[in-house]
Formats: structure tokens, sequence, C-alpha cells
């Protein structure tokens, strides 16, 4: 059995919400069996063969890797199924190590059938060289001049490589039996290379082009433009598929003619049928299936799995938590047991979720910017408002990393703060909504001022600002300052002090507090850290920088430090919540949820 997410915690009392989820934590490959029925997803700590039909759990196994950066399925069982790991080494999911790099590899790539592997340095290595290898047992068959990117044909009798000291600018084939090259030109570098069934070269050239080079010299070099960046390339027997990402979109292109697109919240990773009938992917830890022929995208349910925000009740007693997938529960917070359970919000990314200060209803901000309060008495809906904040602008480089959406209720439940790349108002008693304040990532009421509002604007050199909120259009600035911040700045939900790190004190932890003048002087603890979690009070919640690589959650409270937990190696929390009276944390890690005791 693979660990859960309570198990990548030590040290501390856990509650985890809800039951663990099927899939590893962190997927970083997916290795598609040949056929296609089955696909193993593999994470760093374990691996799960999921049926590509219903997405049932077939199979799971235990693992301790590094970094695995590339897998090949030659069955279902777990010895059929090799990993290249952080570059070091070829291992199965047994465990069995079938190869140590002396050499760190950068590009790798296995025939179909598991026989062969060819593998290149990382572009830094003094030696680039193509390497050949036999599989079980490891010998080394063929070695030549050569770099990346690499592909070996489905037999392992050909390796399709860069050329070196070309830059970029031309392929070379390589038999295997007697190490000839063949070498094409071509006027930009390459980025992806496949093998297609003719032995021909299909690969990304500059970016801006898909080009079908021949090993024959003889023959003429095609190509087609492309108008969107390549995420993955695949040349199978129906066709060349392409998957490109624009923003929070998968377009997905066979033969250059558009197959299908979905949405996806977080780092693709997946792989093409041998046919090239099918795509199976795996987003933010769910399960979905592109059916190429026709277009049709289905998906895996995440159960409740990808949580993007959580309040606490104002008794501390429960929490909930609203998923992208449009679901919100309410749980237990001593035993982690689902009180409720409410459905029909609109699914998104920029889901968040707060209670009203009488906790008889919650205030959902749903995936398409609307607000709704739901009254937890009857499970329906009371009112919604239609809100004038755009969504967050897209990260091409990293979509899934967007601005977190929050909601924030004044002191007195009059009125609503909604933040997402800007901060918009809604008077909750006349049940209007007001205009937004553009570029501001975190918003928060003052604890005893429902009329004074502090905002905080980008990551770094981050600007806190005061505003008197006279109704939902007028507001005064009262007073400003400056945040030189290292990591994103955390904002108490009281309003009362903001933290962060500052590289230039190594890590240093600063602190300003808050009052109707505006910041205070810094304050510097003295302690490092790498991040701010949560703060209220004089309480504050940090990811130190000591004992890495496995991080580790301190609290600083009283004037003192305390070690709470230490966190598996690459766990890092997203966000994290202090419960009302400071008695419990509710961490966010890799879109679970687990409850830590402070009092124990």
């Amino acid at each position: 059995m693979r660990k859960g997410l309570s198990e990548l915690i030590e040290g501390a009392p856990v509650t985890l919400l809800g039951e663990d989820a099927s899939l590893p934590h962190a997927v970083t490959c997916v290795a598609l069996t040949p056929d296609g029925d089955a696909a193993w997803c593999i994470g760093h700590d374990c691996a799960t063969l999921v049926s590509t039909r219903d997405f049932s759990v077939l199979h799971r196994v235990t693992l301790t890797l590094t970094r695995p950066s590339q897998a090949l399925a030659t069955g279902p069982r777990p010895e059929d199924a090799v990993v290249i790991d952080n570059g070091q080494s070829a291992v199965t999911l047994t465990g069995e190590r079938l190869a140590d790099f002396v050499i760190s590899v950068g590009a790798s790539s296995l025939s179909r059938d598991g026989t062969v592997l060819a593998t290149v340095p990382h572009s830094e290595s003094p030696a680039q060289m193509v390497s050949v290898w036999r599989m079980r047992p490891l010998r080394l068959i063929r070695r030549f001049a050569g770099e990346a990117p690499v592909e070996v044909s489905d037999d392992g009798a050909l390796v399709a490589h860069g050329i070196v000291g070309w830059k970029g600018l031309g392929v070379g084939f390589t038999r295997v039996s007697d190490g000839v090259t063949v070498k094409r030109s071509l006027p930009k570098p390459v980025s992806h290379l496949r093998l297609d069934a003719q032995r021909a070269a299909v690969c990304v050239v500059g970016g801006d082009a898909l080009a079908r080079v021949p090993m024959d010299p003889a023959e003429r070099i095609e190509s087609a433009p492309l108008d969107t960046p390549t995420r993955m390339l695949a040349a199978t027997p129906s066709g060349v598929v392409r998957v490109s990402r624009v923003g929070a979109r998968l377009v997905i292109t066979r033969d250059g003619a558009r197959a299908a697109e979905l949405a996806v919240g977080g780092p693709f990773f997946g792989a093409v049928s041998a046919s090239g009938e099918t795509l199976f992917g795996v987003d933010t830890r769910v399960p979905f299936r592109v059916d190429l022929e026709t277009g049709f995208v289905e998906r895996g349910s995440s159960g409740h799995d990808v949580v993007r925000d959580l309040a606490w009740s104002p008794d501390g007693a429960l929490v909930t938590t609203v998923a992208r997938d449009g679901t919100c529960r309410v749980w237990g917070a001593d035993e982690g047991d689902e009180r409720a359970r409410y459905e029909g919000f609109a699914a998104g990314e920029g889901v968040a979720v707060a209670w009203s200060r009488d906790g008889r209803a919650l205030f959902v901000r749903e995936g398409d910017g609307t607000l709704t309060e739901w009254s937890l008495e009857s499970g329906e809906a009371r009112r919604r408002w239609a809100m004038e904040l755009p969504p967050a602008p897209v990260n091409e480089s990293a979509p899934w990393r967007r601005p977190v959406a929050k909601v924030r209720v004044s002191p007195d439940g009059s009125r609503a703060a909604v933040i997402d790349q800007g901060v918009a108002l809604v008077d909750l008693e006349a049940g209007s909504a007001g205009a937004h304040t553009p570029e501001r990532r975190d918003a928060a009421w003052l604890d005893d001022d429902p009329a004074t509002l502090v905002t905080l604007s980008s990551q770094r050199a981050s600007t806190g600002t005061l505003w008197r909120v006279d109704d939902l259009r007028t507001r005064t600035r009262l007073a400003e300052g400056r945040l030189q911040t290292y990591s994103v700045p955390c904002l108490a939900q009281d309003g009362r002090s903001v933290a962060y790190t500052r590289l230039a004190v190594s890590g240093a932890v600063v602190r300003h507090r808050l009052d109707r003048a505006g910041l205070h002087e810094p304050a510097t603890l003295p302690f490092g850290a790498r991040e701010v979690l949560a703060c209220a009070g004089e309480r504050l919640i940090a990811v130190s920088t000591q004992l890495a690589p496995r991080p580790t959650l301190v609290r600083w409270a009283d004037g003192e430090l305390r070690e709470l937990a230490t966190l598996a190696p690459h766990t890092r929390p997203e966000r994290a919540w202090l419960s009302p009276n400071g008695a419990r944390l509710a961490l966010l890690v890799h879109g679970r949820v687990a409850v830590l005791s402070l009092t124990e």
C-alpha cells in the first residue's frame, strides 16, 4: 500500500479530511501498457495502475524515487514497467535496479518492447554521446556522437538524435548494428523528435514548424507551420499526434487537424496509445481519456481531491473545503468526518469559501466568478451576485500557477471582499456588488473595524494599503507601505499583521504590524524560513530552511520557536490556515487537506 497524506507528515497528530486518493500525490510521468487498457501513473512515493476504460485502480505499489522523468510499460505487472529516475538509474516498479549511469542522463528513449535503451547526457556535459544499452541484463552495445533529443525505433535497431556541433540544426539517423550515421540539416533547432513507422523523423523545428525528415537524403523534407507551443508529440500508425497548451486548455491535433480540446488546471502528464486512437492523461490527480477519433473527453472523478480553498467555522469545530470540481464539503475538525456535502457550484480553479459570522451560511465563490450565499440549514442557495472581478490572467509557462482566490467577510458580517487578481466588494445586507480594485492579490478586514480594508499587491516589492470603505464604490486610501519580499507575503486574516521571508537577510522572517495608522516598521524575527504559510496575532507558521531536503514546519508563538512536524521529501504545503483559537492548523498538500493539532 502506498503512503497516504498523513504519512507524509511526521511528528504531529494528523487528521485527514476524506479518504486518501487513488493516484500518487504528484504524478510525474505516465506509461501506457501496450494494449492501451491500463496506465501506470508514477509519482515519487508510489505508482498506480489505472484502467483507461473506467479509471478504476487495478494495482498499487510503494516507491522511493527521487525524480522519475520517463517510464515505459511492456505489460501490466510492476516488473514490466521501467522508470528513469533522476537521470541516475533505470529501475522497475518492483525496485529492481536495471542500470546506474555514471554520467547523468538528460534525455532517454526506450524501445516499445523494452529491450533497448538510448540515453544522452545533460547538455552541460562535455561528452555529448548517445549510449545504446541492451536491457536485462544491462550491457552497452553502442556509443556514438549525438545530443538531445533522442528517439529509438520500436525494434531498437535505429536511433534518431541531434547532431553534436550543429547547435540543434539537424537530425542524425544511426544504425545500432554498425554505428553508421546519416545526417540531415534543418533551418532551425529541433525541440521534439519522434520516429514514425517508416523510420522518418517527425520533429518540431524552431517551435513554429512540424517537419517530417526522411532518413534517405534523396527524399525531400516536408514541413507545416505551427501556431501553438508543443507539449507532447507522438508518431503513430493513425497519424502524428501533437499536444499543445494554450493558457488553461490543452489542444490536441492529429495530422494537423484538431482532434480535441479540454480545460486543465495543473501540470499535464500523458501518453498516446500505440494505435494513436486514444490519449490518456492526468490533470492534478484527475485521470482523463481522449478519443482521438471522435474528440470525446471523459474524466475520472476527482473525489473532491483537488481542494482549492478552506475556511474554519467561527468556533473552530468545523472545516469547509471547496474543490475545483464544484463541490463543497463540511468536516468535523476532530475526527475528519464529513458532516455535509453541497454540489452544483460552477467548477473552476478560482473557487473559494468563507463562513458567515453567525456560522449559519457559507459564501462560495464559484468557478465562473459568481458569489453565492449558501444556507447550511436548508442546503440551498439564498442569494447570488455576479461579480465585476475579471478572471486572473494565465501564466503561459505555468498556467496552473494562478493567484489564489479568497473570500473575506467583514467583522460585522455586513460586507464581503472577493479576491482574485483584484478585490471586489459585496454589500451582504443590501445584496449589491460594487466595482473591483485591480492588481491586488490579497485582502483582509481589520478585526475590530468593518469599514477598514487591508490589501496587498504583487508578490515581490509588494504594496500594503489601508482603505476606508465608505460604500461599495467609494474608498479612501488611509495609508500605504512597501514590503521588500522574497516569498509570497502572508496577510493575517484579522488584518493585524503581514509576514514574509527576505532573501537579503538569508531567509530571515520579517513581520509588520498593522493598524489604522498603516504598516509599522518591520521586525526581524530570530529564525530563518523558506516561506511563511500562516499568521494570526503573535502566532506564525512557516516552512523552515533547516533539515533540508525534508521541509520542516515550525511555529513561532510567545517568543518561542517550536518544530511542529517534518514533511516527506518533495512534499510542499500549498497553503495553511490557523483555526480561530490557534489550536489547529489545516494544511493543503497536493490538493488534499490534513488537520494538525497544535496542543499535543
